[in-house]
């Protein structure tokens, strides 16, 4: 029984290929025509894309040209801007480097004299400064002249030391 089934489906396959192969030459045909009627039409439109692109080309250059200027100039404004934020920044840099010195200046005294007061005697910063100043420049130091006096004053040990120049040191009695 299989093979009387097998030959039933044989012939019918058989017959709709043949039935179908004049619909596949058929459609086969009109495809060709259509690929040689769409040809002419594919190239045209190629020429078209083409022909607008050139003509677009001098009209994005035209574009471009009349860009520039207005490129150039925001470039040049955002560069005044730039040295008008610089200048701005200097100039209150300044002043406030001038508020500084003047409150600096009003902050400290013209002269200060300074007194340590220890079980009832009295010693003046002042004239230990200036007696350690008289004893560096009898000396003839090689340290050069007189630029910075640190005085230590102790009155437990009932003296005051001092270094001149960062190098000269000695001692003082109170």
């Amino acid at each position: 029984m299989a093979s009387k089934l097998e030959t039933k489906g044989k012939e019918a396959a058989e017959e709709v290929i043949k039935k179908a192969e004049p619909v596949l030459k058929e459609a086969k045909k009109k495809a060709g025509e259509a690929k040689k009627k769409a040809e002419p039409v594919i190239e045209e439109a190629k020429k078209k894309v083409s022909a607008a692109k050139k003509k677009a080309e001098p009209v994005i250059e035209e574009a471009k040209k009349k860009a520039e200027p207005v490129i150039e100039e925001v470039k040049k404004k955002a560069e005044v801007k730039t040295a008008a934020t610089k200048k701005a920044a200097a100039s209150a840099g300044k002043k406030a480097a001038k508020a500084a010195k003047t409150a600096a200046e009003v902050l400290t005294p013209d002269k200060v004299n300074v007194f340590v007061q220890y079980q009832g005697r009295e010693a003046d910063a002042q004239e230990l400064a200036a007696k350690a100043k008289r004893i560096y420049l009898e000396q003839d130091s090689p340290f050069g002249p007189v630029g910075t006096i640190n005085l230590y004053i102790k009155p437990e040990d009932n003296a005051a030391y001092y270094v001149i120049n960062d190098a000269f040191t000695g001692a003082i009695s109170l």
